[in-house]
């Protein structure tokens, strides 16, 4: 698996820091269960979105 061009969706942070940590791309959809600073701070996602169709729309264009 060619991980650096793998997106990984989820809708809190603990869902993406093993994804992050492997070299994938993340995407976290914002439900209100992190704070922004928290998000931030973190740096785990490279797209913060609140939906999910926002989301394949900056897979297309990233890709």
């Amino acid at each position: 698996m060619d991980l650096p061009n793998c997106w990984f969706i989820g809708d809190n942070l603990s869902d993406l820091e093993a994804e992050h940590s492997a070299g994938s791309k993340t995407i976290l959809i914002a439900q209100g269960n992190q704070s922004q600073l928290q998000m931030s701070r973190l740096g785990i996602a490279d797209y913060i979105l609140v939906i999910l169709s926002i989301a394949a729309q900056a897979i297309i264009t990233a890709s």
